[in-house]
């Protein structure tokens, strides 16, 4: 511990052993794979809720022009919920001129 230049510290140990580095490679192809099945597995995913959406939206519109169909079905509908459900779910843009027209009692369809 004198008082001179610190004392250079001794070289490092250089691995030119190529199992150090097929392993690194092994490990990053082990992670490039994992990523790409993340996200496989994220695209899948959201096709499959995209699908499930749309199947709902033509349900949905199959309800709504059931219940159309006669004024005896909106008002059965409306009493029991049904109409609430749907609105909920959110109203198809395919008859979402006629349910806004419905719900607030617009029989004419008055716009003005």
């Amino acid at each position: 511990f004198g008082s001179g230049p610190p004392l250079p510290l001794p070289p490092h140990a250089q691995s030119n052993d190529s199992s150090t580095d097929s392993l690194s490679k092994k490990k990053l192809r082990k992670a490039h794979n994992s990523a790409k099945r993340r996200l496989h597995v994220q695209q899948t995913r959201d096709r499959w809720r995209q699908n499930e959406r749309e199947l709902q939206v033509a349900s949905d519109t199959r309800a709504w022009e059931k219940i159309f169909e006669h004024t005896q079905n909106w008002e059965d509908a409306k009493r029991r919920g049904i109409v609430t459900q749907l609105c909920f779910r959110g109203i198809p843009p395919a008859v979402r001129r006629r349910a806004w027209g419905a719900m607030i009692g617009n029989p004419l369809m008055v716009t003005h």
